[in-house]
């Protein structure tokens, strides 16, 4: 009983594994956090990439007029980032319902990654460090009325022969083909053509 001999090896033993089974315990949260860090870190990124897909639409519609044809696979950038798929996009026939409503699981097109088929996958591809897709659709067009003192006046006013046309546009951001992080955005957008 009076034997004590090894009980401090033991102890030592025991304090080990404990600090070591610590240890672990650390790096596995450390770990888990640089995961969720980076993870957040794409998510952000893709997020801001399909949002500038958006500033890219509104700036081809604009560009094109609401009317112009493009060559298919032709780059509209100096860097060559960006290549049109489906030249006639601008051309599409209206694509939404009565009200001009848009409805995003009703389309022909997508911004998916079917990007052989250019009557089926996204009209616009924005290449670089990232990918995005882009798809616009026509939702239709309205009259542009003009004030009542114009028309009080006997001047017919803004709204007599100026229309505007309405865009939707979807944009598709991720980092890779086979990337689940991903980002789609939508928003609408309207052109009052020039003359």
């Amino acid at each position: 009983m009076n034997n004590e001999k090894g009980m401090v090896l033991v102890l030592a033993i025991f304090m080990l594994a404990l600090l070591s089974m610590i240890g672990l315990s650390s790096m596995m949260t450390s770990t888990t956090e640089i995961n969720i860090s980076a993870n957040e870190k794409f998510s952000k990124m893709v997020y801001y990439q399909a949002e500038s897909g958006l500033t890219l639409g509104c700036e081809l519609i604009e560009r094109l007029q609401g009317t112009e044809v493009v060559d298919d696979g032709e780059t509209i950038d100096q860097d060559e980032t960006v290549t049109v798929v489906d030249g006639t996009f601008m051309r599409e026939l209206k694509n939404s319902d009565a009200n001009m409503v848009w409805h995003k699981n009703n389309q022909m097109d997508f911004v998916g990654l079917d990007t052989d088929n250019s009557s089926l996958g996204p009209d616009v591809l924005l290449r670089g460090n990232f990918m995005v897709n882009l798809d616009i659709d026509k939702l239709g067009t309205a009259h542009v009325a003009g004030g009542g003192a114009e028309f009080g006046a006997g001047d017919q006013g803004v709204g007599a022969a100026t229309h505007r046309v309405l865009y939707n546009i979807e944009s598709l951001s991720m980092l890779s083909e086979d990337s689940v992080v991903r980002s789609d955005h939508i928003t609408g957008f309207q052109l009052i053509p020039r003359k």
